[in-house]
């Protein structure tokens, strides 16, 4: 979390804890690639150009070419069900924020 704050300027915290924790579950799934930092990086900046305040499935859905760059990949995540996935990351950070608090 501290490099998506320290790489994309004036993103809100709670945003970001949210795109750190669907990236973290994305890096448990089986990909051709899985997303590293870069990929959250660009995918950060790419939803604050959105003026994205809160995970969504449809913010998500228009952005996943950021975080995976193979269309099965992308196919696999859409199948899965973007929404529970989000939920999940939503869980997780709840969790964390709980645990830091």
């Amino acid at each position: 979390m501290d490099i998506v704050e320290s790489r994309v300027p004036k993103i809100e915290a709670e945003l970001s804890g949210q795109i750190c924790g669907f990236m973290q579950l994305m890096r448990t799934r089986d990909f051709y690639k899985k997303p590293g930092v870069a990929e959250t990086i660009d995918w950060a900046l790419a939803l604050m150009s959105m003026q994205t305040k809160d995970l969504e499935a449809s913010a998500v859905d228009a952005t996943l070419g950021c975080i995976l760059k193979y269309k099965e990949d992308i196919e696999k995540v859409q199948e899965d069900g973007l929404a529970q996935i989000i939920e999940k990351a939503h869980m997780l950070r709840q969790r964390v924020t709980k645990q830091q608090g």
